[in-house]
């Protein structure tokens, strides 16, 4: 897949490959590690185009991000690898901008539940962060 063309890699946008792939990842049950080792390399390959962009990050951001902070905590070489390339292909996706911007609302997302877990933990009660994020919405 790395010696493809741009043509042939807008392909598998066009017949919802890209879609397909992002299903598998989330299935943890029938697919190992090295299988989704293996599909994420596909997906760098296939990132690198901007066509494919808005579909990888439509399809499975967040499961990018959760890889890619699992490089810090890997305990095995293939968890190292998934996190190289979920970084690799997050490092692609920012070069759009559209791409850009869902990352950046996933982010606060993630952030915005830890704060509100956190400060339901200290505080015993109905968090303020979410009133703050609500408010920010409008």
């Amino acid at each position: 897949m790395q010696a493809m063309s741009v043509g042939a890699k807008r392909h598998f946008s066009k017949n919802k490959v890209i879609s397909g792939i992002g299903l598998m990842l989330t299935d943890e049950v029938k697919f190992r590690r090295g299988d989704r080792v293996k599909m994420l390399h596909a997906v760098l390959n296939l990132s690198q185009d901007d066509g494919n962009k808005k579909q990888i990050s439509a399809n499975f951001l967040p499961e990018l991000i959760k890889h890619a902070r699992g490089g810090s905590t890997a305990t095995s070489e293939t968890q190292s690898m998934l996190s190289e390339f979920a970084s690799s292909i997050l490092s692609n996706l920012s070069n759009h901008g559209d791409c850009r911007a869902e990352m950046y609302k996933t982010t606060l997302s993630c952030a915005g539940a830890a704060l509100e877990g956190l400060h339901r933990t200290m505080a015993g009660g109905e968090s303020t962060v979410k009133t703050i994020l609500q408010v920010s919405d409008r």
